[in-house]
């Protein structure tokens, strides 16, 4: 009887715990008409017990909004609270491709930093059909913030 009530105490501290984890993603999309630009920004928030944001997609209606447009740029930024220096972010097409090939790896935890996706051998735009997600791992700071902003053109 001991042994259940221990195991019984054990899982309601874990799931207290559970629930108190948390963390949150927004996902924006800003239009630039004259400049033919629309930048895709994701804010995150470290998770307050790992640190990991949550991998977040963009909506059907954003999605839809940069179909057919192609990816040229991304800016990282740390927040106040800064992440584990050289953390990593992918972002995925609706195939699981990271569109920017890997060059969104190792951000810095203090400086903002740029990068242009990589698409076999070439530097290049690459095009959007569908949903992007935002991926990122080795980030265990809690409750770490920072930007992601992309940058789309026709």
């Amino acid at each position: 009887m001991k042994r259940l009530l221990t195991a019984l105490i054990i899982m309601v501290l874990m799931a207290g715990q559970a629930m108190a984890a948390g963390s949150s993603n927004t996902v924006t999309l800003d239009h630039y008409p004259n400049e033919n630009l629309k930048v895709v920004t994701f804010t995150w928030v470290g998770d307050s017990v790992t640190g990991l944001p949550p991998d977040t997609t963009t909506s059907t209606a954003q999605s839809a909004e940069i179909a057919g447009w192609y990816a040229f740029m991304a800016i990282t930024n740390p927040g106040g609270t800064a992440p584990l220096d050289n953390y990593d972010i992918v972002i995925n097409d609706a195939d699981g491709v990271d569109i920017f090939g890997g060059k969104l790896m190792n951000r810095d935890t203090t400086a903002s930093e740029q990068a242009v996706p990589l698409v076999g051998f070439a530097y290049m735009g690459r095009t959007v059909t569908g949903v992007i997600t935002m991926v990122m791992t080795n980030q265990t700071n809690v409750s770490a913030t920072g930007t992601v902003q992309l940058f789309f053109s026709k």
